[in-house]
């Protein structure tokens, strides 16, 4: 009876070590985002299930490959940017920003976007006070034209289990401001 009841605390110790170091291996980091309305950075199953068929990504000159997708209003416009050598369906950066008029290639997931939101809750139209709230103050501030940029950024790959469950050195968010209010942001993986 007694060695029952050590093999199961044993065992109850090893399943909540390997729980906890599960979780941490997954975290992401504060000032990192992942998603945006279900579509995650280097997943492309998680873009299969949004757009069920999605076309292959157009060229863009000097640019890499992208599909853009608008929101149901078509008030905001998503960019998923496809790297060279990528998976297929694999996105490893996300723009978006509000529009006044749709692009005649952009196309609108089957159960529609009201807004884009981030796995983190950043959408447009936040405050610089409250993106901060959520991604932190370990970021870098630069004012041109009017324009308020929150840059964040980790690329510290050897300390990094992030980066290294991505398998790319470095991350970005960039956040632009216009008027106190986000107008258009753009994160993900730098092409390596």
């Amino acid at each position: 009876m007694i060695k029952l009841r050590r093999i199961t605390i044993i065992i109850a110790f090893i399943i909540c070590y390997l729980t906890a170091y599960a979780v941490a291996e997954t975290e992401i980091p504060r000032q990192a985002d992942v998603s945006i309305s279900g579509i995650l950075l280097n997943n492309p199953e998680s873009t299969r299930k949004i757009l069920v068929n999605p076309p292959r990504p157009a060229e863009q000159n000097n640019d890499f490959s992208i599909i853009q997708i608008c929101n149901s209003s078509n008030t905001e416009i998503l960019t998923l940017v496809f790297h060279y050598g990528d998976v297929i369906d694999s996105f490893n950066e996300f723009r978006i920003q509000n529009i006044s008029k749709a692009p005649k290639d952009c196309i609108t997931p089957p159960d529609g976007i009201a807004h884009f939101v981030t796995g983190k809750g950043i959408q447009l139209g936040i405050s610089k006070d409250n993106l901060i709230k959520i991604l932190g103050h370990s970021y870098i501030e630069i004012e041109q034209d009017g324009m308020l940029t929150v840059k964040y950024k980790i690329d510290n790959f050897d300390q990094s289990n992030f980066l290294k469950k991505y398998n790319l050195p470095v991350y970005f968010g960039h956040y632009h401001f216009l008027k106190g209010k986000l107008a258009k942001f753009e994160f993900g993986f730098e092409y390596p």
